[in-house]
């Protein structure tokens, strides 16, 4: 009886953690965004110089749409590949498989919590919208919706291939906490998670889009809201593509290099 009741214990466990694994996520992608909204919502309304320049509604729709897009995009695959997939020896079933291992994490193990938690965002999304219909301006034009809708799809697949190279670096590392929350940290500040790019400095802009990162959530999020400049847009797109095949790239490139250091029984 005390085996049994063990094993059910086991089986709530690991069922419980699956599924808050979205919840969490999605909690960790709304705090910041929602702190730096009310903060940027009261610098606004006590700066008159500086609410001339930019609107509520601008701010506002800006962090409701970043918080949506971060729980539908951005990847949080590094941990598991590190831990699960290499130290633990879990990728020696995978590599026997008739498909690909990356279109695999791509379509059945990621694109489920990404769906699930983008649906979480949607709903508060709605909600607001339906509540506080003046606090937000999104774009009215069909054909710009289309290409956000597109450059969304582009900023899930580069993310994607990063969170997975940063996974295979255990092939030669250990313990990957240092590089996991480094990369964090420069995606918050430099993907356009804290504040829009275009309140930095024109310098720190530019190195800003020397990375693929504004690509991800951010430009997708200036899409959506109407806020980029319409002969930015297919310079947007393509630097998007451009970017989705470097990473695509240096992902198989690293994946090959890795497989020849793994071992079955874990590294």
């Amino acid at each position: 009886m005390v085996r049994f009741l063990r094993f059910i214990h086991l089986a709530l466990r690991r069922g419980l953690y699956v599924r808050s694994r979205s919840v969490v996520y999605f909690m960790m992608s709304i705090f910041v965004p929602t702190l730096l909204c009310m903060y940027w919502v009261f610098v606004l309304r006590d700066n008159p110089n500086l609410a001339s320049q930019f609107k509520v509604e601008q701010i506002v729709s800006y962090y409701v749409v970043i918080v949506t897009l971060s729980a539908l995009l951005v990847s949080h695959m590094k941990e598991w590949i590190m831990r699960e997939e290499i130290q633990q020896g879990g990728l020696s079933r995978m590599l026997l498989k008739p498909y690909s291992y990356y279109a695999f994490n791509a379509l059945f193990h990621e694109l489920p919590y990404r769906i699930v938690q983008g649906g979480y965002g949607a709903i508060i999304v709605g909600c607001l919208s339906l509540f506080f219909p003046h606090l937000f301006t999104f774009s009215d034009s069909l054909p710009l919706i289309g290409l956000a809708i597109f450059s969304s799809v582009l900023g899930f697949f580069i993310c994607h291939n990063i969170e997975q190279m940063l996974g295979f670096l255990a092939f030669w590392l250990y313990d990957l906490r240092l590089i996991h929350n480094a990369y964090d940290t420069i995606f918050i500040l430099l993907g356009g998670v804290n504040m829009p790019l275009y309140l930095f400095p024109d310098f720190l802009e530019r190195v800003a889009f020397l990375t693929p990162l504004p690509y991800i959530i951010y430009v997708p999020a200036l899409l959506f809201t109407g806020q980029a400049h319409s002969d930015a847009v297919s310079g947007y797109i393509a630097t998007q593509i451009m970017w989705l095949m470097v990473t695509s790239i240096l992902y198989r490139i690293v994946w090959h290099a890795g497989i020849k250091a793994f071992t079955a029984a874990g590294n």
